[in-house]
């Protein structure tokens, strides 16, 4: 899988020439403990202030779209299956793009875990994911995607990718040991690791979810806040928690072109990311025309199908 992984990059017709993901700087006066203060309480009131107006847009902005779902249709395949396919090495990781909005070449790679079933075809491992953590057996998957990132990372040291884990792994200080020895030791390439997290992980447990990012933080890694704007704790969590990419939740960019009460909110959702210090990233881009709109707009990366498809090297 490695070996193959510049003919995917090829085939998006994209190159890593510095291999970096902008970075806005967050700029922290380290003069004197009351300027650090100031500037916390600043960002607060920011987020306060917009996250009653944001909440009656994302109502809004849902009540006047449709009820959407990912492009990618996700059957999962049984928890069995998935135990032998985790036993067997038959368990692979697709790479998609996230393009710069600009220049449209690709600036990281959001990992996605792939289950070779038994007809021998690839399967989206969400639905799979949610029954291992059911059944307690999460962390064979989030411990197995680990692992491929790091091994991807050692072997391209100009790439960037970012890596999703289930709940429970936000939540168990032995993963989190495990992953901060790792990742302690290879500094190089734990800032080449962004960190992803739902917002409904996230709220599952605020205080164990900022206790793993921040430790990871501290390692070099940066945090992606998932699916922001699908519920109406969005602005919370960028309070709680110190994010520094924002993914748009798709289903409020299909259909900018659209719905103008879409359109207003990820405008405003964007304004106030960037006063923020953050990037955003837009998800579930299917067309050029919502790409273009998206560029206009102020949106640091794009990700979906018109850029490319999860792809699992051979």
């Amino acid at each position: 899988m490695v070996d193959s992984l510049p003919t995917i990059m090829a085939l998006w017709q994209g190159t890593l020439a510095d291999g970096q993901v902008r970075a806005t700087a967050n700029v922290v006066s380290k003069s004197s403990r009351q300027s650090q203060l100031e500037e916390a309480d600043a960002k607060t009131l920011k987020i306060m202030a917009a996250s009653d107006a944001m909440k009656l847009a994302v109502e809004d902005a849902q009540r006047a779209g449709p009820k959407l779902h990912a492009s990618e249709a996700d059957v999962g395949i049984p928890i069995e299956q998935a135990r032998s396919a985790i036993s067997s090495d038959r368990v692979h990781m697709a790479l998609q793009p996230v393009v710069d909005s600009i220049t449209r070449q690709p600036r990281f790679y959001e990992c996605l875990m792939r289950f070779e079933g038994t007809d021998g075809r690839y399967h989206s491992a969400e639905k799979t994911i949610q029954a291992a953590e059911s059944a307690g057996e999460s962390d064979l998957v989030d411990k197995r995607s680990f692992q491929f990132a790091m091994e991807l990372l050692d072997a391209h040291r100009h790439l960037n990718l970012s890596l999703n884990f289930s709940s429970p792994t936000f939540s168990d200080p032995l993963a989190l040991a495990k992953m901060s020895e790792t990742l302690s030791r290879r500094p190089e390439i734990a800032k080449r690791l962004i960190i992803e997290v739902t917002e409904t992980t996230a709220i599952q447990d605020v205080e164990q979810a900022t206790r793993f990012v921040t430790t990871l933080q501290k390692l070099g890694c940066r945090l992606a806040i998932d699916d922001f704007g699908s519920g109406y704790t969005s602005f919370d969590i960028l309070q709680a928690l110190p994010v520094d990419i924002v993914k748009i939740d798709g289903s409020l960019v299909v259909n900018i072109n659209k719905y103008p009460s879409q359109s207003a909110f990820l405008e405003r959702m964007v304004e106030l990311s960037r006063q923020l210090g953050m990037e955003t990233v837009a998800e579930w881009i299917t067309d050029a025309e919502t790409a273009n709109t998206l560029s206009a707009r102020g949106v640091d990366y794009l990700q979906g199908y018109y850029f490319g498809e999860p792809v699992v090297p051979d």
